[in-house]
């Protein structure tokens, strides 16, 4: 947070599968008054509704969640379910989200949609000493500008 960082995105849960109080609440002091953002470990709670109230009393912010599924778009009821809930904590959607998923996945009420944009560049790149093929991952400008108008159009109705 020193070096300007507006917030912080973690994740803890315990072994058996609840989640990790004590080090939300250390990750909470140390980001002071920046955002703190619980990930994707709500997926994997028994019950994600049933922690939203011990997430608040700590100070999280907002989830990054997909409704437990793998996909955000087969999540969408549950959703649907954190955003009724009105906890006071944001609801992102997250959890690959495709261009065409996102008008059904802003209809259900998140406060916000996370998504890489992602497309493989530099193939024709040579590989590396130890072989393999050459390329990476880099954000596609032209799939952040059709979700940014798909959220808007959806916005718009």
């Amino acid at each position: 947070m020193a070096a300007g960082a507006a917030g912080v995105v973690v994740g803890a849960l315990t072994d058996d599968g609840h989640v990790d109080a004590q080090a939300l609440r250390r990750w909470r002091d140390a980001a002071g008054d920046g955002t703190l953002v619980f990930h994707r470990a709500i997926d994997a709670v028994p019950s994600p509704l049933a922690v939203f109230d011990e997430l608040a009393a700590i100070g999280v912010d907002r989830v990054l969640t997909s409704g437990g599924a793998a996909r955000s778009v087969d999540g969408a009821d549950i959703l649907r379910r954190l955003v009724a809930a009105d906890t006071g904590i944001e609801i992102m959607a997250g959890g690959d989200i495709r261009v065409g998923d996102i008008a059904r996945i802003v209809a259900v009420g998140v406060d916000a949609v996370h998504l890489s944009a992602r497309a493989v560049t530099g193939l024709d790149a040579p590989s590396g000493p130890g072989g393999g093929a050459g390329g990476h991952d880099a954000t596609d400008p032209v799939v952040v500008a059709a979700a940014a108008a798909a959220v808007r159009s959806t916005l718009s109705e």
